[in-house]
């Protein structure tokens, strides 16, 4: 009978009703990112079986064989991130009329802008000429009509336009 020694990285946890199993362990520097690499697996359903690929991974690890996912690949653009996004994850979380607004929103504003940019060349510098350019667009357009309709004067325009 295989004989099962406690391992303290491994954990119990309920998952549906079910009694599973999940462990963390350390990896290193990723040397990209230079911050810590930890790897999470869970959903094993005896501690024996958590145990051994944690064994696995920490004989990889001890042996420098663990091999950190680099960006050498082709990188993956941000149009390609949302539509994984869109179709694992958002999708089943809204209603029909937040899907399709959602999707209007990207298609129309957001991907043509961004869309074909891969996802580690998007940076705060980037972008921020982008929202200023909608935050115009679109901002100004509500400014205008509160105008129109004198709900500001021009006064409070020129106020705001510093903003603009």
């Amino acid at each position: 009978m295989f004989k099962y020694d406690k391992n303290n990285a491994i954990t119990e946890y309920i998952s549906k009703g079910e009694r599973r199993y999940l462990f963390r362990i350390y990896v290193g520097i990723n040397p990209e990112t230079h911050k810590k690499s930890v790897i999470t697996r869970r959903g094993f359903k005896t501690p024996a079986a958590a145990n051994a690929e944690f064994r696995k991974i920490e004989a990889r690890v001890k042996n420098d064989k663990y091999v950190f996912k680099l960006t050498d690949s082709p990188a993956l653009t941000f149009h390609q991130a949302y539509l994984k996004w869109f179709s694992e994850s958002y999708r089943t979380t809204v209603q029909s009329s937040t899907i399709y607004k959602t999707k209007q929103i990207f298609d129309c504003h957001i991907l043509p802008e961004i869309g074909s940019i891969p996802l580690n060349e998007i940076t705060p510098k980037l972008l921020q000429p982008i929202v200023n350019r909608w935050a115009d667009k679109y901002a100004n357009r509500i400014f205008k009509y509160a105008y129109t309709i004198n709900l500001i004067t021009a006064r409070f325009i020129i106020k705001l336009a510093k903003y603009f």
